[in-house]
């Protein structure tokens, strides 16, 4: 079966699409069909916007997002480490596994949004990884990084991403962390000149104070009211852990590139599961949470082959969706 989706012919997408939107329908039909709310006080103003839009609309919105957001992280291995693999994986595993967070019943609208800048944001690093034009490619991404956070806050916590950039070019000089912290800082900035301008409070368009707000106990609280999800994201880690024993590695011109994807993904994983402790709501780092397991998990079996990388993906294409059912 991973064979199947690992191919490039059309058959594969095909199936791949039926199955996504199968699940999706389950949600769809099946789903509570209405948004259960996040936090709007720790929403930014372009969550909020998002927010407020209504399930009917926001429901395709949100299909849609997860399908872009799979095309463009294809696109990133395609692009960047050529001449291994062209998968379908990633467009079917990746909106399989976030969808599973409960598509039909939650608004994920704004982290989805701030998800696929986020994954523009980690397109410029790969794109600037070879480029003379660091500093430049370091500022865009940063802006990008301070964009995204203007609709769901999380994303400030991936202000390290051009770090990596300047760390990979061997370049992390005072410069370069100084362009860094300029661009991310514009857009917050900007917004507190706004609120300053039109005589509004900056915790009603950008609530950063309220953030990191979490209470003792809150996490346990959570954990005991939603068991599903933590077992859900807990298996996806150890069957992460289990595809990295089979993963055929490419070509040394490729694999520079190919463990900076990596390393990428799997620092943003563990950034986002040190902020789960963190912040106000812990489902509200769950989307960045899942997103970057599943590309991953995507990322690894697309070089994988073989009766255990398969047996692999059929549990977890299971536990994805049996997730959608419950």
């Amino acid at each position: 079966m991973l064979a199947f989706f690992n191919r490039i012919r059309p058959s594969a997408l095909l199936v791949a699409l039926g199955v996504l939107f199968a699940a999706f329908g389950v949600s769809y039909f099946f789903g509570s069909r209405a948004w259960l709310p996040l936090d709007a006080a720790v929403l930014p103003i372009g969550g909020r916007y998002l927010s407020a839009i209504p399930w009917d609309v926001g429901f395709p919105l949100s299909v849609l997002l997860l399908l872009l957001g799979s095309a463009l992280a294809r696109l990133l291995i395609l692009r960047y480490i050529s001449g291994l693999t062209r998968s379908y994986l990633p467009v079917f595993l990746i909106p399989l596994l976030l969808g599973g967070l409960g598509l039909g019943g939650h608004n994920l609208l704004p982290p989805l949004v701030a998800i696929f800048l986020l994954e523009l944001a980690f397109a410029l690093v790969l794109q600037t990884a070879l480029s003379p034009k660091l500093y430049s490619g370091v500022f865009r991404v940063s802006v990008l990084v301070g964009i995204a956070s203007l609709f769901y806050l999380p994303a400030l916590f991936f202000v390290y991403t051009p770090l990596l950039l300047l760390l990979n070019r061997s370049a992390l000089r005072l410069r370069g962390i100084v362009v860094m912290l300029s661009g991310t800082a514009l857009v917050p900035l900007l917004t507190f000149f706004i609120s300053w301008l039109v005589n509004e409070p900056l915790d009603n368009l950008y609530p950063i104070s309220l953030l990191l707000s979490l209470q003792p106990g809150d996490m346990w609280t959570w954990t005991s009211l939603n068991p599903l999800r933590p077992i859900y994201i807990f298996t996806l880690f150890l069957l992460w852990l289990l595809s990295l024993l089979w993963v055929n590695y490419p070509h040394k011109v490729h694999r520079a590139t190919y463990f900076l994807v990596r390393n990428i993904l799997f620092l943003s994983f563990v950034i986002s599961c040190v902020v789960l402790f963190l912040v106000r709501d812990p489902f509200y780092m769950l989307p960045f949470l899942v997103a970057f397991l599943a590309m991953m998990l995507s990322y690894i079996l697309a070089y994988s082959s073989g009766r255990k990388p398969t047996f692999l993906f059929v549990v977890v294409l299971l536990l994805a969706l049996g997730m959608y059912w419950v």
